[in-house]
């Protein structure tokens, strides 16, 4: 009844409304409400107002839920509370009339919202200055996708890139301003590269400049380019006859952005005037096929220009271990060939190569358990063939003879060897001589080695124990030396586990310049001589023997290679080193000291003597124990 009433009363002031039109009604004009919606920084909310002078009850509903978040009386103007932009709303008015609550207003958050994404520039002490509106547009409600600045912009002649860590950013309904910010465009460094070559493509020397970006990828750079290079004890002179791509001296200048920025220039060595023993380098180099893939190793011989006849190099390994110490991970290479090398006494050939090849992984191989004395020594050899998944055992002899001495097995070493598929493929064992002990310690020169300007930064000896099997050495990642800073070369490890059956007796620990640029990317490894074709014979064949090591310094950047002895020494000047005859200076001293000098000769029996004594004491006081050594580790 009161329903009804209530509906008489209205459509009788609806009619007094049309017959009476300047008659003042109760209920606001059409345009006296509204609710403006504002979105901001992923918030919503209304700004709601009226200019009728009524006092309105609103509600905010939330349409997903179906429930009244928000509600209250406003006259004139208010603001609703910001709520996520993730909602849709309605706000709704009402008046009373008669008591009843009726709906006078209704507004809805919209569907689409617009949105902008502003680069910026950001400047060294945090400040902001706009760039540029990258992008804009309208997002539906509940959309989001992902916008990747760019990585490289131009504004008013100016380049940028994104600051350190800004990275892509997601775009979602509910926020209209999304900021990127950029830092001045920092290139990545190019550089101008000459390869200085002999005549059989091996890089004598690098050069390496910086180019500098320059405005716009503008910058250039000159290379100055030697009439001689002096390189592993010889000379060479610029190749008139080549096709080299620049001249001597300063060359054009080579922009940033052009695509030729490497170039090979060749040298031819010079005749040399001094006659005699001079060094043959025999350089291992792995390939793919026919494909070059790096150089692994060395190795040599001398010839005599004094000679007639051939030398017959046949001493290159049949396999080599390479090692990565930071990885752990050890590549095998096997010989390609007989490696049979033969070079006639004063030809101008000086470098020959003998490829290898790397090893299957996941190949059959031989399982090789080496037997040496004290002394290192070769005594005997075993070898097993290995297949995939495979597992072998090896038992150790308790003694060995040779030569008509006997050997027996060192204390410690277990009589029972296993293999597995995977494992390291060559293990020694050390035998003691009947009668004999061992040296109790021995002295390991450690050498930081300086690669930009072969200085000599620091030597210290270092004492190695029989008792203790080896020592540990910790190496500076860092170290300075007459006021400059060096770092360490990649590839070597903090800490280098000494064997005291090595054959090493220098450990040499490879530094540059911090300013060297060109060797930054300068890796070390190690490489061993895992098998040979006949241990009796190869030394005498002027080759590698079984555990002989050489370090190699490689950079992929410039594509240097430089292969050094245990002291650091390049491989061709160690072999004239190791095998030209003393001068005549030294000779003619020695035969004036072929006199006697009976107060030294006296005083070296009394020393002699005393160590006799000594060392009888030492014997029967102590035992020394033989420890194994596992892997033809050199270190």
């Amino acid at each position: 009844m009161k329903k009804r009433g209530l509906s008489l009363i209205m459509a009788i002031m609806l009619i007094a409304g049309l017959i009476l039109p300047t008659t003042t009604v109760k209920s606001a004009p059409e345009s006296a409400q509204y609710a403006n919606w504002q979105i901001d920084n992923q918030l919503q909310w209304f700004d709601m107002g009226s200019n009728d002078g009524e006092t309105y009850t609103y509600e905010v509903y939330n349409e997903s839920s179906k429930t009244v978040i928000e509600s209250g009386t406003f006259q004139g103007s208010m603001s609703t509370q910001k709520v996520s932009a993730d909602l849709h709303l309605t706000v709704q008015y009402y008046l009373n009339v008669d008591g009843e609550k009726v709906l006078v207003y209704s507004r809805q958050s919209p569907e689409v919202h617009t949105y902008e994404v502003q680069y910026f520039y950001k400047d060294a002490n945090g400040g902001e200055t706009f760039l540029c509106t990258e992008e804009d547009g309208e997002l539906n409600y509940g959309d989001r996708y992902i916008h990747t600045p760019s990585s490289y912009i131009v504004v008013g002649n100016r380049e940028y890139q994104p600051v350190d860590g800004q990275g892509s950013i997601a775009l979602v309904y509910g926020q209209k301003i999304y900021k990127v910010y950029y830092t001045d465009y920092v290139p990545e460094p190019t550089y101008a590269i000459a390869n200085l070559r002999d005549e059989y493509n091996n890089i004598l020397k690098t050069l390496k400049v910086t180019i500098p970006y320059g405005n716009g990828g503008d910058g250039s750079v000159t290379l100055d380019i030697p009439a001689t290079v002096d390189s592993r004890s010889r000379h060479y002179l610029y190749d008139e006859d080549a096709n080299n791509e620049l001249a001597i001296g300063k060359s054009a200048p080579i922009p940033y952005c052009d695509e030729n920025v490497v170039f090979d220039i060749f040298y031819k060595v010079q005749e040399e005037e001094v006659q005699g023993v001079y060094p043959v380098t025999v350089n291992y180099m792995a390939y793919e096929g026919n494909t070059f893939v790096k150089q692994i190793g060395a190795s040599g011989f001398t010839g005599d220009t004094t000679k007639e006849g051939d030398v017959v190099f046949t001493g290159a390994p049949l396999e080599l271990r390479v090692r990565n110490n930071v990885t752990g991970v050890d590549e095998y290479y096997t010989r390609v060939g007989d490696g049979k090398i033969t070079h006639k006494h004063g030809e101008k050939q000086r470098a020959y190569e003998v490829r290898y090849e790397l090893a299957d992984a996941q190949a059959g191989y031989d399982w090789i358990v080496k037997a040496y004395d004290s002394e290192n020594n070769f005594l005997k050899s075993y070898t097993y063939r290995v297949e995939v998944d495979d597992t072998k055992t090896h038992t150790v002899e308790p003694s060995i003879k040779k030569d008509g001495k006997t050997y027996i097995v060192g204390e410690g070493v277990p009589m029972e060897l296993v293999h597995q598929f995977g494992g390291t493929r060559v293990v020694n064992v050390v035998y003691q001589e009947v009668g004999t002990t061992l040296v109790p310690s021995y002295t390991l020169k450690v050498r930081y080695l300086s690669v930009s300007d072969e200085k000599i930064l620091k030597e210290e000896d270092i004492e190695v124990k029989a008792e203790e099997g080896g020592v540990d050495i910790t190496t500076d990642a860092e170290f300075k030396f007459e006021g400059n800073e060096y770092v360490r070369l990649g590839g070597q490890l903090d800490k280098i586990r000494h064997n005291y059956f090595s054959k090493q007796r220098t450990q040499v620990v490879y530094f540059r310049d911090i300013n060297d640029d060109a060797n930054a990317d300068t890796i070390v490894t190690v490489t061993d001589v895992i098998n040979v074709d006949d241990p009796e014979s190869t030394a005498a064949a002027g080759g590698a023997t079984e555990g002989d090591t050489v370090t190699v310094l490689s950079n992929e950047t410039t594509g240097e290679t430089e292969v050094l002895d245990e002291q650091g020494v390049p491989l061709a000047e160690s072999i004239a080193n190791k095998n030209v005859p003393k001068a005549k200076k030294v000779e003619k001293e020695a035969a004036a000291s072929a006199q006697p000098n009976w107060p030294v000769i006296i005083s070296l029996l009394a020393l002699a003597l005393a160590l006799i004594i000594g060392a009888a004491f030492f014997v029967a006081k102590k035992k020394k124990k033989v420890n194994d050594v596992e892997g033809n580790d050199q270190n």
